[in-house]
């Protein structure tokens, strides 16, 4: 049973449609998404539009390429999905402290990294 009435849910996924966040690694911005909105413990946006790539510092970029790529390949081939084990290669970009999410009112630490989809991103974090 969904904790909201219907008229909270439509009001929260209402302000959803307008939210605006900036994801962040190590400090630098890699992409703005809309329409943010958390479910469950997990965070989600659309429309991810992607930063330009800097001079220095973008294995961050490479991640979402890869992580895109990735998503990409999964979905063309569900019943022989790519290995998750390929993610391994960029280490302390899936498995380090450093990317966080801007929001409006507050910013949250992501755990982990960010998953990037197509135009879609979802992460976990804490406050």
């Amino acid at each position: 049973m969904c904790p909201f009435s219907e008229l909270e849910w439509m009001t929260k996924n209402l302000e959803a449609l307008e939210q605006r966040a900036e994801v962040r690694y190590r400090g630098a911005l890699v992409c703005v998404v809309h329409r943010v909105f958390e479910s469950d413990g997990t965070w989600y946006g659309a429309d991810c539009a992607i930063a330009p790539r800097p001079e220095v510092g973008a294995e961050a970029w490479d991640f979402v390429a890869f992580c895109r790529d990735w998503h990409r390949r999964l979905d063309e081939a569900p019943d022989a999905p790519p290995d998750a084990g390929e993610f391994t290669r960029f280490g302390t970009v899936v498995d380090g402290p450093d990317w966080t999410v801007v929001l409006p009112d507050r910013v949250l630490r992501v755990l982990g990294a960010p998953v990037f989809a197509g135009d879609e991103v979802s992460w976990r974090a804490r406050w």
